[in-house]
C-alpha cells in the first residue's frame, strides 16, 4: 500500500475502524475492519497533521481519537471524523505515545523518548511519562477487552 512507516494502530470505540499513521508522511489513515474475518477494508486518509510526526496513539470513549506527535511538544485530539479538535500542548519534543489510565480511566499518560544523540542535552523533559488529567468528567478512556492467546 506504499507506506513509508507503519505505526500506531488503534481502533475505534466499536471495534469497526481502524486507524494508524505514516509517520514520515505525516499522514493518519483510517480503514474499515472486520474483527471476524480479520479482514481490513480500502484505506482512506483521517488526518493530514502538520505538527511533528504522527506516532503512538488511543482512543476514548467518545471516539475521539488521540495521537502523539514526534517532535511535536503535543498530543493532537481528533474527532471521530478526523477534524482536529484540540492539542494537548507538552513540555517534552519527542512525544512518543499516550493512553488512558487509572482508576476512572481519566488519565492521559504521554510517553516521550530522549534525544537521538544520548550527548546532547535538553532543558526538557524528554524520556519521561507525562501526565494529563482531564477537568472534563466525560473524557475518558475506553476500556480495553482482554485477550487470550
Amino acid at each position: 500500500h506504499g507506506f513509508q512507516c507503519f505505526n500506531g494502530p488503534i481502533f475505534s470505540v466499536d471495534g469497526k475502524m481502524l486507524r494508524w499513521t505514516d509517520t514520515f508522511t505525516q499522514k493518519i489513515h483510517t480503514a474499515e475492519w472486520n474483527g471476524e474475518l480479520g479482514t481490513i477494508g480500502e484505506s482512506r486518509l483521517f488526518a493530514q497533521v502538520s505538527d511533528g510526526l504522527p506516532d503512538g496513539g488511543t482512543t476514548d470513549s467518545n471516539d475521539m481519537v488521540y495521537y502523539a506527535m514526534f517532535k511535536g511538544n503535543c498530543v493532537l485530539r481528533f474527532t471521530p471524523e478526523g477534524k482536529i479538535h484540540s492539542k494537548i500542548p507538552l513540555p517534552a519534543k519527542y512525544i512518543t505515545s499516550c493512553f488512558f489510565g487509572g482508576e476512572d480511566l481519566r488519565t492521559l499518560f504521554v510517553t516521550s523518548c530522549s534525544h537521538p544523540d544520548p550527548a546532547t542535552k535538553l532543558d526538557k523533559p524528554d524520556g519521561t511519562v507525562m501526565i494529563v488529567r482531564f477537568a472534563d468528567e466525560t473524557i475518558k478512556g475506553n476500556p480495553l477487552p482482554l485477550c487470550t492467546i
